[in-house]
């Protein structure tokens, strides 16, 4: 009897060990086999773009392709699992336009009922119903109110202004300004006081150390998403010289990615658009990741995000007193 269950604790042992075995051979595979991405786009009188993306030994694709509409299809295993076709966006479009036909279709009929209601007299004029006296005379009889009276220019304390002008409302009790003032005056000490924290926050070597990690970790992560294969031309023009230099200037800033790769054509003649670029590469998923892994078990990380929780909760709490005490003021 101890032999037989044994046998069955080791071989639920070595079921156990396979499947782990199994795991962790495929999240090895999921974080080292790159996903490949190829680009290619033509912008001129027509634009066309076509994006192709695969995965885990080209068993999950996605192809995407923009050529007076858009349309894309999704595989795993050669078995589509997701189709789009550019022919949907005409039929949304057609059956939206029906309901506006269908609209002015009812309306036609309403507005000639309409039209044929309308009385004409002998000579073609539309007569026009006289105005109703009705109600002139109570009208005329009932006078408005003089602006200027004692009882509507009577202040809520029982004041009158001298000759019926109105109080000016804009004088306010000394002791009401002075509280304004020092609410005023307590509001900027604590912004003050905030703006201190943060700045000497921001100063600390923890947090300088914190930021050149995540520059360099960004950098690398740059690195690996950005393409590795690019080629094609950019041709621009327009008939003031001063537009195409401003735009010369701007292209100027991405020739340190671009390099000698993409051409860069001004055209100073004639006003053109055109641009036809391919470019591809890959994403190896373990870099975000350990990235990811290592800035959050980074001391000065976990120091800063202590430093930062702790001044949430205090804000939270003098938002929490600021409300409270204002309660009480009113209840007072």
């Amino acid at each position: 009897m101890l032999s037989v269950i044994l046998i069955i604790l080791r071989t639920a042992g070595l079921c156990v060990l396979v499947l782990l075995v199994l795991l962790l051979v495929l999240l090895v595979l999921f974080l080292t086999v790159p996903i490949r991405y190829s680009f290619s786009g033509r912008a001129a009188k027509e634009k066309e773009a076509d994006l192709r993306v695969s995965w885990f030994f080209r068993l999950f694709r996605l192809h995407l392709r923009y050529l007076d509409g858009l349309s894309g299809r999704a595989e795993i295993l050669w078995f589509p699992v997701w189709q789009l076709k550019g022919e949907e966006t005409e039929a949304c479009s057609r059956d939206a336009a029906e309901p506006d036909a269908a609209a002015e279709a009812v309306e036609a009929p309403e507005a000639a009922d309409r039209e044929a209601e309308v009385p004409e007299t002998i000579s073609g004029e539309v007569e026009v119903p006289e105005a109703a006296d009705e109600g002139a005379g109570a009208g005329e009889s009932e006078a408005p109110e003089p602006a200027g009276s004692a009882e509507a220019c009577e202040a809520s304390d029982g004041r009158v202004t001298a000759g019926g002008a109105p109080p000016d409302w804009t004088e306010k009790p000394a002791s009401g300004r002075s509280r304004g003032k020092e609410r005023l005056s307590e509001k900027l000490m604590k912004k003050k006081a905030e703006f201190d924290r943060l700045s000497a926050f921001l100063k600390e070597e923890s947090t300088v150390r914190l930021e050149r990690l995540l520059l360099k970790k960004l950098r690398r992560i740059l690195k690996e998403i950005l393409p590795r294969k690019m080629s094609g031309e950019i041709r621009y023009g327009a008939e003031d010289p001063a537009a195409v230099g401003k735009f010369a200037e701007a292209a100027a800033l991405l020739m340190p990615l671009l390099g000698e790769r993409v051409r860069m054509v001004p055209e100073f003649d004639q006003e053109e658009l055109f641009a036809d670029l391919t470019l591809s590469g890959r994403i190896r998923l373990y870099v975000p990741a350990f990235t990811a892994v290592s800035i959050w078990f980074d001391r000065d990380f976990q120091k800063v995000r202590r430093t930062y929780r702790r001044f949430k909760r205090r804000k939270r709490g003098r938002t929490a007193g600021s409300s409270s005490d204002a309660d009480a003021g009113e209840a007072a």
